[in-house]
């Protein structure tokens, strides 16, 4: 019977022990991670709505509030654009003969979609929307997240199954806004 006893002790022990080994607790945070995806943005006459040499037409990501940029705000380096602190890239691709945009998106640590908005010069708001999926198999963290799908103004531009463009056109208009994939 005693060891019986002793028996039930440890076994009641060790389960402790482990549920307080998996009870971590985690510290929920504001994140950003790269898209991935480069943007190409054109009016209806096909032109390109950004100009290298006009700050005014440089899309804008943002969170909960924009902020106009400055001269100050650009950095130039190997032939790319850097501004919004960094988090939009603007560089001209001669392949395609085209102004290029590439943005970080937002998210917060457990919240599975996430919105980024993009603010043009005649204060035009568009959204990507991006679903998360978080994991446990990173490094440096606790936990990480990974983009699943991410929408334009509603429109899928990615997803980590089957879409993977390598350019998405945004076609701009009075009263639209069309996406293409190539």
């Amino acid at each position: 019977m005693r060891k019986i006893i002793t028996l039930l002790i440890a076994i009641v022990s060790f389960a402790s022990c482990e549920k307080e080994s998996t009870n971590i607790e985690r510290t929920e945070s504001e994140f950003v991670t790269n898209l991935g995806v480069k943007f190409v943005f054109l009016n209806n006459d096909n032109e390109d709505l950004i100009a290298n040499s006009n700050i005014q037409t440089y899309p804008i990501s943002f969170q909960d509030k924009y902020s106009e940029i400055s001269n100050d705000d650009i950095t130039n380096y190997n032939n790319e654009i850097y501004f919004n602190g960094n988090a939009n890239t603007l560089f001209y691709d001669s392949e395609i003969g085209r102004n290029i945009w590439e943005t970080i998106v937002y998210g917060f640590d457990n919240i599975r979609e996430y919105k980024t908005f993009v603010h043009f010069e005649n204060n035009d708001i568009d959204t990507i929307l991006v679903k998360y999926s978080f994991s446990t198999d990173c490094f440096g963290r606790d936990y990480c997240a990974s983009i699943n799908e991410a929408y334009y103004n509603g429109n899928l531009i990615y997803s980590d199954e089957n879409l993977n463009p390598d350019f998405i056109y945004v076609t701009k208009t009075e009263n639209q806004t069309s996406i293409k994939f190539e």
